[in-house]
């Protein structure tokens, strides 16, 4: 079936040439000499027979003018042309041919187009052409339509670099191919109905405005990161793919596609995209990680780098399993308040998160600990369902849906870490974990393998509220600078702890208590505190090296507490009243044999001979007394050794 010979192209071109250029098929059947029934028995009355193409004109009533190149439809469906037999007067119609409308025509193939070179715009709807071919030389096409067909591959369209609008609509295709570089001047695409699962292949459509792409299989939300690339896309509808059905599919489109404005038919208002941005803003998410890495994978990350950032918000997108080998994440100079989502990492040793805004809040709790195994469980069942179907092909999609957590390294940890239910019920009553919390915590202790924590300018007061004290196995570098604190409390249990910053804090005195437990500390940074004492370092007994610049130590006396520190190597009090005295250098080397480096300066053999020396009377006269005193303490001992012997024998004699 189709029309007859002389009522499609053969009127088509002279309707052309009566219109300069510009006409229909349907024009076409009027031009060709009254409607589709006096053609011989209507649309159906075309016998499908290429023979019927090179008739004559009167005898399908067409203009006896008629001067075309006519093209019809074959009888295998194709656009076929009989040039050879209309009289050439010399014009050359075919390239004033503005606009071709073939619709319901049951074409299959589009070929013989190519003296078409003026063509502007093309319409083929609801037709059987299953390939994009023939056009080649329609290089002046700007609008072409191919919805309903039954095309399965974007392809031949490289030629049509000044094509603005193109539709393929309720078609086969499964992939957005082939159009970036070459359809550079594209500003509305419609590839509704289709089979298409990824928003893959727009980038580089840097003249798109409108994209209408509903009725698809695009099913993740993060597919949408491929649009931000596109700088003037403002009408965008996804109606009718799997991801709308997510409850926060809209803001989510709205918050990372900025310059939309109509989204699925409906407006974008300002107040949306407030809201939008309150939700979303500042917030780590996987697509965030994608965009910035590069990459979607992440099982071979060790570093992460997201300095100044302004992260506000890190979620759970790293309770997924491929980011158990991360080793180190450097989060410094964001906006932080919330530290637990990285509490799950089991591989993690190094945290940087100076500058942010975790004040007193807990550095991990049992809710989250609890939220990251949910997910780790539900990714390993979705795992093992893929496999069980042998869907091998999604396994790796699961790994990366941003629902699961981190696996491994946990229970290792956990041989180390005993007691960590008590701890938390210990620093807080009110997350006391039950039965099941308790199994969790000494099984996938937080921060597992955390070596070394910087928590620099976040207005801490409390220590104690970072709970801390799970880290007591791994911590070894703790950093404090820059904060409120005036009272120290909650390190006792960081019996590794090596380094402790607390530079720049608001600790004027310590406590008996303040650094018990830190047996193994070797360097201790307190500058700038308005620190008056030396009291209470002692239990730090294999300190290497106290910076103590600019506080308020005054008396001399103090010194002599330096005596508790055996193995200090390096010693620093600059900007203290007391080193301004002239006995100060002299008492600390007194009272610390093995100090190299006092206030930045080395000491020399020179300079430790010259104490010596000034303290030799002193020392010789303090050991004459500790002698003499040592003698009567012997003597005293020997005299009660007699009264107690003349005691015994007393009792004795009586006795008999």
């Amino acid at each position: 079936g189709g029309e007859s010979a002389g009522g499609t192209f053969a009127g088509l071109m002279q309707a052309l040439k009566s219109t300069g250029g510009k006409a229909t098929a349907s024009a076409a059947d009027a031009a060709a000499g009254g409607s589709k029934e006096n053609d011989g028995g209507g649309e159906n009355a075309y016998d499908g027979t290429q023979s019927d193409v090179g008739g004559d004109p009167s005898k399908n009533g067409s203009h006896d003018s008629a001067r075309a190149l006519t093209g019809v439809e074959g009888k295998d469906g194709v656009l076929a042309s009989n040039a050879g037999t209309v009289e050439d007067d010399g014009g050359d119609w075919w390239c004033q041919v503005e606009e071709v409308v073939l619709e319901h025509r049951r074409v299959r193939r589009l070929q013989n187009l190519e003296r078409l070179t003026g063509m502007r715009r093309a319409s083929f709807c609801d037709n059987e052409v299953s390939r994009l071919e023939g056009l080649e030389e329609c290089t002046a096409l700007e609008e072409l339509s191919l919805e309903q067909n039954r095309v399965v591959v974007i392809e031949g369209l490289q030629y049509l670099t000044a094509l603005k609008k193109l539709d393929l609509g309720k078609n086969r295709i499964t992939r957005i191919e082939n159009l970036a570089p070459y359809l550079a001047h594209l500003t509305q695409l419609s590839l509704e109905d289709n089979d298409i699962a990824s928003l893959q292949g727009l980038t580089g459509l840097n003249s798109l405005m409108e994209l209408y792409i509903g009725n698809n299989n695009v099913a993740e939300l993060r597919e949408v990161q491929r649009l931000k690339s596109l700088p003037k896309l403002i009408i965008v509808d996804l109606l009718g793919n799997p991801l709308c059905t997510q409850e926060e599919y809209r803001s989510y489109i709205v918050y990372h596609l900025r310059r939309i404005k109509v989204l699925d038919g409906s407006g974008v208002e300002a107040t949306e995209q407030a809201v939008a941005k309150n939700r979303y803003a500042g917030k780590l998410t996987r697509d965030y990680l994608e965009d910035k890495i590069g990459q979607r994978y992440f099982d071979h990350l060790r570093e992460l780098d997201l300095c100044q950032m302004r992260v506000r918000d890190i979620g759970d997108v790293f309770f997924a399993s491929d980011f158990e080998q991360l080793e180190e994440i450097n989060l410094d100079s964001n906006l932080v308040s919330d530290p637990s989502g990285l509490c799950a990492l089991p591989k993690l040793a190094v945290l940087r998160m100076n500058g942010n805004r975790i004040e007193d809040r807990p550095l991990w709790t049992p809710q989250t600990l609890k939220s990251a195994s949910t997910s780790r469980a539900r990714e390993v069942e979705k795992r093992e369902k893929m496999l069980a179907v042998g869907d091998e092909a999604r396994v790796e999609a699961a790994r990366t849906d941003g629902g699961a957590g981190a696996t491994g390294g946990g229970a290792a940890a956990a041989a180390g870490v005993g007691g960590v239910a008590q701890l938390a019920a210990a620093e807080d009553p009110a997350d006391a974990p039950d039965a099941g919390m308790t199994e969790l915590l000494e099984q996938s202790p937080p921060f597992p393998s955390l070596e070394v924590l910087q928590l620099g300018a976040n207005s801490i007061v409390a220590v104690s509220s970072l709970r801390l004290s799970v880290l007591a196995k791994s911590l070894k570098v703790l950093f404090l600078q820059d904060n409120d604190i005036s009272k120290l409390e909650g390190l006792e249990a960081l019996c590794n702890l090596e380094e402790l910053v607390l530079d720049r804090n608001r600790i004027k005195f310590l406590d008996p208590s303040s650094f018990a437990g830190l047996v193994n500390l070797r360097e201790l940074r307190m500058e700038e505190n308005g620190l008056r004492s030396l009291s209470h370092l002692s239990p730090l007994t294999r300190l290497h090296a106290l910076h103590l610049t600019c506080n308020r130590v005054v008396e001399v006396a103090e010194m002599e507490k330096l005596v508790a520190h055996p193995e200090l190597y390096e010693l620093t009090l600059l900007s203290n009243p007391v080193t301004r005295k002239q006995v100060y250098r002299p008492m600390v080397l007194r009272h610390c044999p093995g100090l190299r480096y006092l206030d930045g300066k080395e000491v020399t053999m020179e300079e430790r001979d010259h104490v010596d020396y000034l303290f030799s009377p002193v020392d010789a006269a303090a050991a004459a007394v500790a002698a003499q005193q040592q003698m009567q303490m012997n003597a005293n001992s020997a005299g009660g050794v007699n009264t107690y012997q003349h005691h015994m024998n007393y009792g004795t004699v009586g006795l008999g």
